[in-house]
């Protein structure tokens, strides 16, 4: 791969593409939820940050459209979870 960043520069993963990872505007989806950051080709991978219609939040790692690693979860009446996500 040239150019790039990778999103994972500590875990390939041999079901992505060799794509760099990059950031783009935000993406609104039809229910209000929004997604800022990381993308690789189509899919949500590396940092990132999604907003639901609720008001609540994760804020974290990303792969393959999932949160997956450490990241916070903040509930719509401002509860907090930290953690280590796995395919969420």
């Amino acid at each position: 791969m040239s150019g790039g960043k990778r999103c994972f520069d500590n875990e390939p993963d041999e079901n992505l593409e060799e794509q760099p990872c990059e950031e783009r505007d935000d993406v609104e989806y039809e229910n209000g939820t929004i997604y800022r950051g990381n993308w690789q080709g189509n899919v949500k991978n590396g940092k990132g940050v999604q907003y639901w219609p609720d008001g609540s939040a994760y804020e974290g790692l990303w792969k393959m459209n999932n949160a997956c690693g450490r990241g916070n979860f903040t509930t719509a009446n401002g509860d907090v979870f930290k953690g280590i996500w796995l395919n969420d």
